[in-house]
C-alpha cells in the first residue's frame, strides 16, 4: 500500500524495521503498558520526515497516512450515478413548458420516473385531480417533464410532506399551480419566514438575472438548486 501510494523505499523500509521491532519486543515485554503517544497526519513529502524527527524527541510518534486509499478512488471510479429518475422519498418539481414560470412541486416516496409517468397517463386519461392536470386541462398549458428538478430527498414520509408545503409556500401561490388541497397544513407562525426568504431568494434570481442581461422569473432558486 505504501508502494502504491509513491512513498519513498527508504521510508518503507524504515516502517518495516519499525513494525518488526516493535513486534520482538512486544512479546518480550507484553506486560509493559505502551505509553506512546501517536498523532495520525497525511503523509506530505519532506515535511513528514521532518515532523517525525521533532517528535521523536518529544516521545510522538507521527503516523502517517495515505491521503487517499487506492481502492476507494478505484472503486469509486467504477460505481455509477444513480440517475435522477431512479430516485426514491424526493420532493420534486415539474415546470410549466410555456415559459410562464409557473412550476408544480409535491412529494413522493416512489421512484421519480414513476410519478412523471403516471402525471402523462393523468393528462391522457384527464384525471383532473392534481394541480398538474388542471392547468393542463384548463389552460391547455403542456408541462416539460425533462426539466423536472428534485428538490430535496428525505426518506420520512412526515418530514417529506412538510417540506413539500414549505416549498410550495416559498415559491408563492402565482408561481405554482398546486391545488388548494395539495398545499397541505402550514403553520401560520413561518409565514413572516417564508416571507422574507422569499425576498432574499428573489432578490438573489433578480441579481443574477441582470447579470445576464435579461429579466429573471419570480421563482425561488431553491427550485433551480436540484437538491
Amino acid at each position: 500500500m505504501l508502494k502504491c501510494n509513491n512513498y519513498p523505499n527508504w521510508f518503507i523500509q524504515n516502517v518495516l524495521k519499525q513494525r518488526v521491532h516493535k513486534h520482538y519486543n512486544g512479546l518480550q515485554n507484553d506486560k509493559e503498558v505502551d505509553e506512546t503517544k501517536y498523532i495520525p497526519t497525511p503523509y506530505v513529502p519532506c515535511l513528514s520526515e521532518k515532523l517525525q524527527k521533532i517528535l521523536k524527541e518529544q516521545g510522538i510518534t507521527l503516523a502517517v497516512k495515505a491521503k487517499s486509499k487506492l481502492k476507494n478512488e478505484i472503486f469509486a471510479k467504477l460505481k455509477d450515478p444513480i440517475p435522477p429518475g431512479q430516485h426514491k422519498n424526493v420532493v420534486y418539481s415539474v415546470p410549466c413548458g410555456t415559459g410562464d414560470g409557473k412550476v408544480y412541486i409535491v412529494q413522493t416516496g416512489r421512484k421519480l420516473d414513476t410519478r412523471i409517468n403516471e402525471h402523462k397517463n393523468d393528462v391522457k386519461r384527464k384525471d383532473n385531480r392534481t394541480g398538474l392536470t388542471h392547468h393542463t386541462l384548463c389552460d391547455g398549458h403542456v408541462f416539460n417533464f425533462d426539466e423536472t428538478k428534485i428538490i430535496e430527498r428525505i426518506a420520512d414520509q412526515e418530514s417529506r410532506v412538510v417540506a413539500e408545503t414549505f416549498h410550495i409556500k416559498l415559491a408563492g401561490e402565482a408561481n405554482t399551480v398546486n391545488l388548494q388541497r395539495e398545499c397541505g397544513l402550514f403553520n401560520t407562525n413561518y409565514n413572516a419566514l417564508v416571507f422574507k426568504l422569499r425576498q432574499v431568494t428573489n432578490n438573489d434570481r433578480r441579481r443574477r438575472g441582470n447579470e445576464r442581461g435579461r429579466a429573471p422569473q419570480p421563482q425561488s432558486t431553491l427550485l433551480d438548486s436540484g437538491t
